[in-house]
């Protein structure tokens, strides 16, 4: 790599192929300079502190944002680099800027003057933290385990700056620009005097005792798998199948220790609008409380997101769920078991069928019947 002395006036020299190439060695991504405006590579700067330091973080990098954005540049970082090799006392501080490969011309990035700037081809990719999962089918081992890691409703949420307090986000809406929301309850978001219009609040997957909670539950199945896989070794020889299920839990345990046991990548959104609570609101004098939480959309995958859905777990068998949903022989109505455990919510009960209910309990007395979800039962 070569050093410089100042900057003048004139124009620099043309870029060669092999400096082009070169000019960066030693950097492990070995990007391609573009252009720099020193016209003598060889010649070292100035010793010390630098008079970026003082007025770069102020306010000069976002000048210079707004400049390459007048211009059209497709640039995808800027920084003040001192690069070097190990035992140089003195290297170049030029601004590096990065465009995207193949956007800019050299003819056109040595129109710069007056500073030292050297270009460079990046790309820039940012940090994603984990989406929420797909449901999948009740017959894999891992399905239950993996449930609170899924988009369908009742996820168990907290306000990311106190995560020892939480609770359970109710159902999906989308705005006219299809944005997705999540409508919870204030409480949980918020102390119950405090209002919330304008400032931020993150929203996060899991509070802390949850996440805890959620990995012990992880830990339990597999010692249950290890108790069922040695009570079957004794059996017969043939469950080496169990044991193999057993090294998957722990395969999950791992990655979503690793992948979500940090409550920054856990948080969901953040509060776009809240009213405190109120009792007796409306003609009706129902209590307000509730949230609107918005989603990002980094946290969705749109292929496998399920909206509005209860994943019906494994507590409960097929048929002994399907005959709760069916308590007198008299009722009719057209409820499937769906094979992928993953149950539609659509529609909404009248107001006269809340007062006056279509369908029999046991006893030949009307009822509603009322699935719940929430942090504390599960499904139910």
């Amino acid at each position: 790599m070569y050093s410089h002395k100042s900057t003048t006036t004139s124009l620099p020299h043309p870029i060669s192929d092999l400096e082009a190439k070169h000019y960066y060695y030693g950097l492990y991504y070995k990007p391609v300079l573009v252009a720099r405006t020193a016209d003598d590579p060889w010649e070292r700067p100035i010793v010390g502190n630098h008079p970026l330091k003082a007025v770069w973080e102020d306010n000069l990098a976002f000048r210079i944002h707004d400049i390459l954005k007048s211009k059209g540049v497709e640039w995808t970082s800027t920084d003040v680099a001192r690069i070097g090799f190990v035992g140089e006392s003195v290297t170049p501080v030029p601004i590096w800027i990065g465009v995207k490969p193949n956007t800019l011309s050299p003819g056109d990035a040595n129109k710069i003057l007056d500073v030292e700037v050297e270009i460079r081809e990046s790309i820039m990719t940012r940090y994603i933290s984990p989406k929420l999962r797909k449901p999948i089918d009740s017959f894999y081992p891992t399905a239950q385990l993996l449930d609170p890691l899924t988009s369908t409703l009742g996820p168990f949420i907290c306000n990311a700056s106190t995560p020892w307090t939480d609770g359970t986000g109710g159902f999906y809406v989308t705005d006219d620009n299809c944005e997705l929301y999540l409508v919870t309850a204030h409480h949980i978001v918020f102390k119950p005097d405090l209002v919330n219009n304008n400032s931020r609040v993150n929203v996060a997957l899991f509070g802390t005792a949850a996440f805890t909670n959620y990995i012990a539950q992880i830990k339990r199945a597999i010692e249950g798998k290890r108790i069922i896989v040695k009570f079957q070794e004794r059996r017969v020889k043939e469950a080496v199948e169990d044991h193999d299920g057993r090294d998957v839990e722990d395969t999950v345990r791992n990655d979503i220790e690793k992948d979500w046991g940090n409550i920054d990548n856990r948080i969901l959104g953040y509060v776009r609008f809240s009213r405190s609570i109120e009792v007796g609101t409306c003609p009706n004098g129902y209590t307000q409380d509730y949230a609107l939480v918005k989603i990002y959309s980094s946290k969705i995958d749109a292929a496998s997101f399920t909206g509005n859905t209860i994943n019906l777990g494994t507590q409960i068998a097929p048929d002994e769920f399907t005959c709760l949903m069916f308590r007198n022989p008299k009722n009719r109505h057209p409820f499937k078991y769906p094979t992928n455990c993953v149950f539609k919510v659509q529609g909404m009960v009248p107001d006269k069928e809340m007062h006056d209910p279509t369908i029999m309990d046991q006893n030949g007395e009307p009822c509603l019947l009322l699935m719940k979800r929430d942090n504390t039962t599960g499904s139910c």
